[in-house]
Order: C-alpha cells, then structure tokens, then sequence
C-alpha cells in the first residue's frame, strides 16, 4: 500500500509538472533554453556549467535472474561518471521494481540533459547488458549497444561489470555526451554564448587537428578564461590546446613550463579532476622529468581509474624513459579501457614505438599502420614503420614508407624527430638513422636526415640499451 501510495504521487506530480510546461521547443530551439550550451543565461559556478546525466538502474529480467546486480551496477556507474568533473549527475532516488516508468518520467527538459539506461537479462550462460543514451532535450537516442559479459569465476555472487567492459560503457557514453554537445553549441547563434558553450565549440576545433582550427580552439578556450578565471573546465581545455602546439610546434622548454604552471591552475581550481594531473605529466615527461611525471600521472589514474589517457600517457612516459616492457602494458590497458576512442590512433603509435624499442618488427608494423588508417598525417607512426622496414632488409617496402611520410607531411623535417623527448638522445638518432637507411635503399637521401654527400653505407647501429627494471615505486597499473 505504501508504494502504491509513492507510486501514485509520482505520477500525479508528473501529470502535475507536465500540464504547467509550455509545448517542446524543435530541436533548433532548445539550445537557446538557459542553461544550455548557446545561450546567454548565466552558466552557473565555474566549472559547474556541463551538461547533467541521469543513470537510471538498469532493469533486471525476472527469470532466469542475472548474475549482474542491478543496483550495484547503477552505483558503479555513478561513480565511475562522477570521475569525469565535466558532467553533472542526476540525482535519482533508487525506484523499486516496477516504478522506473515513474524515473524515467522525472528525465525530461528541465532536470536532465542526458538519460542512461538499460536492461540485463540471461542468456546462454552469459548476462547480456542492453544499455540505451537518449538526449533528453531532443527525444532522440545517441547510442545504444549490447554487451555480453563473461561468466564470473564465483557465480552464486552478485556482480557488477568486469572493470574493463566497464570502463568501455562510461568511455562511449561520455565520447557520445561530449560529441554531442560540441555540435550543439556550434549551431548555437547566442550573441553571448557561456563559457561552456565556448568550451564546446573549441573541443570542436581542436580534434580537427590543423593547425587553423587548433588556433581557433585556442582563442575560444583563452574567451572562456577571461570570463571564468577560476574555472577548472576552461583552465584544463586551455592547457590541452597549449600542449598540442607544444606538440605540433615543437616549442622550447619555456612554453613547456607555462604548460605546466597552467595545469598547476587547473588542479587548483579542482583538484579531483584527473585532467589538471594529467596535463603536469605531460609536462613533466616532455621535460624529461620522468619520477614527477610518474607521480603526477598515478595521481590521474587514481582518480579516474576508467579513463583511457592517463594509462596511455602512462605508457608514453615509460617507454620515452627507456622502459618499453612496462609501457606496453599501460597502453595495452589503455586499449582495453577504450577501444574506440577517437584518439586511439596515438595510442597506437606509441605501441608500434615500443615494438620498436623490442625488436618486434611485424608488431611495429602492425601498430604503426593501425595508427595511420586512423591519421594519415601522423608522421611519427610514419617514422617508427619505416625504421622498422628498413632494420629488416626490406629496402623496397622502407622506401615506399618514406615516399608515404613526405607525400602525406611534406614540412616534416628531422627536427621534428629531435624534438621528441626521449630521456637517452640515442634514441633520437636511432630513429633519424632509419630514415636515413630507407633513404639510401632509395638513393634518395635527404639532406636534413642524412647530410650531404653521397648515401651513408648502412652503419652498425648499436641500439641504446633499454631499461627494464621497474622503479622502487611503481605505477598504478602495474599492480591492477
């Protein structure tokens, strides 16, 4: 009686809430409701302005019961996306059986922006999980996919997901958030869009990856500063568009420290976000300060044990301090974490790098060529495919590589290989070696990799010894 009674009330408040709201904007309107990317309305605390996520319990069919518990599920779920600081969460109370149409009710314009959902049900020995994103403010679904999870080892024990399908699901929902709110506020037409909404817009650009757009990116993020300079979404997206021209235009060791003092900023606004530690690693390895670096990224794995980067920043870490065996397996774990990530494209690049650094030729390869249907124009898995061709007596195959790297960069140049921050410089010459081995099989030596004169007999390369033994304080991975 007493649900019937809670039951009821909900839905008569539904009834109630529903008849005093004026008929649903078309999509084109909602972006100008306050609150939302696009508009002029106040955009709330700093870095309290993203988009709001509801995560409903997932429905458990009745028989034969799942192994999968239902709640325990939910509050993973909730925890994993309080991880990432961007979204706000929904606050729902836990509806009992038979009440979610009652929740579901509650996730409409107005309360949440975004609702996940689902179902679990058993089948042929395994649980399938069916899980649903809908974008509330349009009524339409974003994503929707079907996950079998593996039988457990301990079957009578209610369960959650297996930590890496977990992380696949919280990885592809906020990918699929976070796209979709970029292409709202670019059809934003607010005369004085919130900082968010600039946020957004300069995410847009800056996974463009030109050089353009990436300026582009870095203007609207600066805006969103100017306007919230204590905000630790606009300080992080700011840092993020400094280490891709970091990156992209090999800068000096100046620009790298004020990197680093930015992201100091952004952990201090928000010391919780994983971003703002991320982006101190980052800075740190390419300063070739790898004990910092580690700590830094242990602390962004730590606080978002679910997140794809800060395990594949991890990984980049180690195998520029010469320690490929651990990296392969922050960036295995990486992969695992997300595996359809848009940038996973560099993830691969840094395995082929590793593969490399092994003597695994046929993995190099393998990665390097996955990383480049990916980005075509990545030049660094355009180099690590031809050292790996042209350390292998295949002439014919290394010079295509090379003619590949110019045709699809043509401003590379082997500065750009002196750049990249190995802590042993050997390395660096290694690399401008293979090019320079690819280029004589050709007889087409450039003068940048290989100077001048006639083509460089193929030398007795002695390759930097690499350092496999892990650190008195090892990352966070490496105990999973």
């Amino acid at each position: 009686d007493a649900f019937e009674d809670w039951l009821r009330d909900m839905r008569s408040a539904d009834r109630d809430s529903v008849s005093a709201t004026p008929a649903p904007l078309p999509p084109t309107a909602h972006r100008d409701r306050p609150g939302q990317p696009g508009n002029d309305a106040s955009a709330g605390p700093a870095g309290q302005d993203g988009p709001m996520l509801m995560v409903l319990p997932f429905r458990a069919a009745p028989a034969p019961v799942p192994r999968i518990c239902s709640d325990m599920l939910s509050e993973t779920l909730v925890e994993h996306f309080l991880q990432r600081r961007w979204l706000r969460l929904h606050a729902v109370a836990r509806p009992a059986t038979g009440a979610e149409n009652a929740a579901i009710g509650a996730a409409r314009p107005g309360s949440s922006d975004y609702c996940l959902s689902g179902t679990i049900r058993f089948s042929a020995g395994s649980d399938v999980l069916h899980a649903e994103l809908v974008d509330v403010r349009d009524d339409r679904i974003l994503w929707a996919q079907h996950f079998t999870v593996p039988p457990p080892t301990a079957s009578d024990q209610p369960q959650s997901l297996p930590p890496d399908l977990l992380a696949q699901l919280v990885n592809t929902v906020e990918a699929r958030i976070d796209r979709a709110e970029q292409l709202r506020a670019c059809a934003g037409t607010a005369a004085k869009p919130t900082p968010m909404a600039l946020i957004m817009r300069g995410r847009w650009h800056l996974y463009r990856a030109t050089t353009a757009d990436a300026r582009i990116a870095e203007a609207l993020f600066a805006d969103a500063v100017a306007r919230q300079p204590d905000s630790a979404q606009a300080l992080i997206h700011l840092a993020q568009a400094r280490a891709w021209s970091i990156w992209s235009e090999r800068q000096d060791d100046a620009a790298i420290r004020d990197l680093r003092r930015l992201a100091c900023r952004a952990i201090a606004a928000d010391h919780e976000d994983y971003r703002g530690h991320l982006l101190c690693g980052v800075a740190d390895t390419w300063r070739r300060q790898t004990a910092a670096a580690l700590i830094s990224l242990e602390r962004a794995i730590a606080l978002a044990s679910s997140a794809m980067m800060p395990q594949a920043q991890l990984g980049s870490t180690l195998y520029l301090a010469g320690r490929p065996d651990e990296a392969q397996v922050a960036l295995d774990a990486a992969v695992r974490l997300s595996p359809h990530d848009s940038q996973l494209f560099w993830v691969r690049g840094q395995l082929a790098m590793t593969a490399l650094m092994r003597d695994d030729v046929a993995m190099a390869v393998g990665q390097a060529d996955a990383a480049l249907a990916a980005r075509a124009g990545y030049w660094f898995a355009h180099v690590i495919k031809i050292n790996a061709l042209a350390r292998s007596e295949n002439g014919s195959a290394a010079r295509e590589a090379l003619s590949a790297l110019m045709t699809g960069k043509p401003s590379f140049d082997a500065g750009c290989i002196d750049w990249v921050p190995f802590v042993d410089p050997a390395w660096n010459a290694y690399l401008k070696q293979g090019l320079a081995l690819a280029a004589a099989a050709g007889n087409e030596v450039a003068a940048d990799t290989a100077g001048p004169g006639a083509p460089p007999r193929r030398p007795a390369l002695r390759r930097p010894p690499a350092r496999h033994q892990p650190s008195r304080r090892q990352p966070a991975i490496l105990h999973r």
